[in-house]
């Protein structure tokens, strides 16, 4: 689209761009190809959030485990109260400081 509409002249490309949201949003295919657009950016943000969380996840076990005490099981067994404290944490300290 930003091709095409870029060789028109503005009002033209204005009414190109137009016809084709109308389209996608008035004809099957085109509900069908926003649906699918809305999907593969909600699919791509998990994909990234659950990235992040497990690179997350991974650095916060390697502190757990440098204690020499600690074993893999019982970082799984408290890692949820963890995330907690330290999320709980982060947002008392952005509150105190803003």
């Amino acid at each position: 689209m930003g091709i095409i509409a870029s060789l028109l002249s503005r009002r033209d490309a204005r009414r190109y761009v137009r016809s084709v949201r109308w389209r996608e949003q008035n004809s099957p295919q085109g509900t069908m190809f926003a649906s699918t657009v809305a999907y593969n950016r909600t699919v791509h943000r998990d994909l990234a959030s659950d990235r992040i969380s497990k690179e997350f996840k991974a650095e916060i076990k390697s502190i757990f485990l440098s204690n020499p005490d600690a074993t893999p099981e019982d970082f799984e067994r408290c890692w949820p109260e963890l995330r907690d404290q330290i999320l709980r944490n982060y947002v008392l300290n952005k509150l105190s400081a803003g």
